[in-house]
């Protein structure tokens, strides 16, 4: 059975899926759990921007942002993992913006 109301897609339930506290750093995931999860969340992304549902890949982008932001103290290793997902979704991001021709936006997203 379907836990998901009835006319629910996959895609309205990402919207509110992993659900992060305002302050992100203050959750228990380890590292690695953060960054696995950070790379689900931007593949969900990727599946809303080919969808063209553009401002549910921004959002879901922004939470792969929150996911991948570890802190300091982590393992050089992990450091990188982190490193390479936020850079994903960040650029991700900007292409969104870019589709959207928001494209001040999208170079600040960069940063």
């Amino acid at each position: 059975l379907d836990p998901r109301p009835r006319g629910s897609t996959r895609m309205e339930g990402a919207v509110n899926m992993g659900k992060l506290p305002k302050d992100a750093s203050s959750l228990t995931l380890d590292h690695r759990c953060r960054i696995e999860a950070s790379s689900w969340i931007r593949e969900e992304g990727n599946n809303a921007f080919n969808s063209c549902h553009m401002l549910l890949a921004m959002r879901l982008y922004t939470k792969a942002l929150s996911y991948a932001a570890i802190g300091d103290g982590a393992p050089d290793h992990v450091a990188k993992l982190a490193e390479e997902s936020r850079c994903r979704a960040l650029l991700n991001r900007a292409m969104v913006l870019l589709r959207l021709k928001m494209y001040e936006d999208a170079a600040v997203s960069c940063r």
